[in-house]
């Protein structure tokens, strides 16, 4: 069985590097095993089966662009992990998933249990909850803004890398102490005395706007002390790599479900020099929009991390009024966002349109 999978693993590299992968083709999905070895795919010169898409339940989340094709079933009904790791890309923009309940190609059968705008560039988990013992589920993976991407993929009864999405709350969950002198920044977290059985051990990730992936920096395990109570005080010391605004986000491994689970997020600056004059934050864009009077157009803006809607427009075109369309993301980037996805639609067969932009360490809004 090895054997097997090594060589598969092997023809499937030669595709990436050549050719279409053959899970382009829905007919020919890959069909993953719970629990076997991760599956190495590509999205490059991948095309998109429109036949076999339902735009109509997936345009608020992406837009469709180099595609590939897996399926699997599960013995018992249950949760179970979508485990995603090794992703190398060429725009360095990373990929978005797919769950879909239904049949092959039968587009009216679909019933979509994830969408996901755009996954992490770390090994990352996606919770796939009360899946149903026999039922076939076809995942599909695409190239957020048509990247093309090496990965892996796995289902598996157990998560591997990092949650998709952190709990809202998870700011209060640990109480943590910052301390900042010059490049080197030191976090100190405590954690409830009740909570600590739960809790196998502690990593933790920094990034910045200008990192491709996050680092992970802090790694130890939770211990007791001579008396076998639990130690209480955690802390970690990280020097950091230059100037910019980091963000620390610390992991807490859950012994029920082996599951990381966000505990703090805690944010440190490092300015090698204060500057004479700070430049102001770009907090409008300005779209140019060019259709025929009284065309009827809509216009979203997504977090690509959460495939949350953070807006959204729909009228009739006007060229004095929307020809320069101003969309105002203030108020998201006062919240800590920092990536925005802008879709925009005519509702013609011609689909939709999307753009990316990142607020960079300048803070302007950027294209990618």
């Amino acid at each position: 069985m090895l054997r097997f999978v090594l060589l598969l693993t092997i023809v499937v590299f030669s595709f990436s590097g050549y050719a279409q992968v053959p899970n382009n083709q829905i007919s020919q999905r890959y069909h993953l095993g719970v629990d076997d070895v991760p599956v190495s795919s590509t999205t490059t010169h991948s095309s998109v089966e429109w036949q076999c898409i339902n735009k109509s339940l997936t345009n608020r989340c992406l837009v469709y662009h180099n595609d590939q094709w897996f399926s699997f079933t599960v013995a018992k009904s249950g949760l179970y992990y979508i485990n995603l790791s090794a992703q190398t890309c060429s725009k360095k923009l990373g990929t978005q998933l797919i769950l879909i309940e239904g049949n092959p190609c039968e587009v009216k059968t679909y019933r979509i249990r994830k969408c996901i705008s755009r996954l992490p560039r770390e090994d990352s988990f996606i919770r796939a909850d009360s899946l149903q013992a026999g039922v076939t589920y076809l995942i599909n993976i695409d190239g957020f803004l048509g990247d093309e991407c090496d990965f892996a993929i796995q289902v598996s009864t157990k998560p591997a890398g990092f949650p998709l999405v952190a709990p809202i709350a998870a700011k209060d969950t640990v109480h943590v102490k910052k301390e900042l002198k010059k490049e080197i920044a030191k976090l100190t977290w405590f954690i409830e005395d009740e909570k600590a059985p739960g809790i196998r051990g502690f990593k933790v990730l920094r990034s910045s706007v200008n990192d491709v992936k996050a680092k992970l920096v802090n790694e130890q395990p939770i211990r007791r002390n001579t008396y076998g109570a639990y130690e209480l005080r955690y802390m970690l010391t990280d020097t950091l790599p230059g100037p910019g605004v980091y963000s620390f986000k610390i992991f807490g491994e859950q012994i029920d479900s082996d599951e990381l689970v966000l505990l703090a997020t805690e944010y440190a600056r490092y300015d090698v020099k204060v500057p004479v004059a700070m430049q102001p934050i770009q907090r409008e864009l300005i779209l140019t929009l060019n259709y025929e009077e009284g065309t009827p157009f809509k216009i979203m803006v997504i977090d690509p991390n959460t495939s949350a809607e953070l807006y959204k427009h729909q009228q009739r075109f006007e060229a004095g009024r929307d020809r320069d369309f101003k969309i105002d993301l203030g108020t998201y980037i006062d919240k800590g966002k920092k990536e925005f996805m802008i879709i925009i639609s005519d509702f013609s067969t011609r689909g939709s349109k999307e753009f990316f932009y990142t607020l960079d360490a300048k803070g302007k809004l950027v294209r990618q």
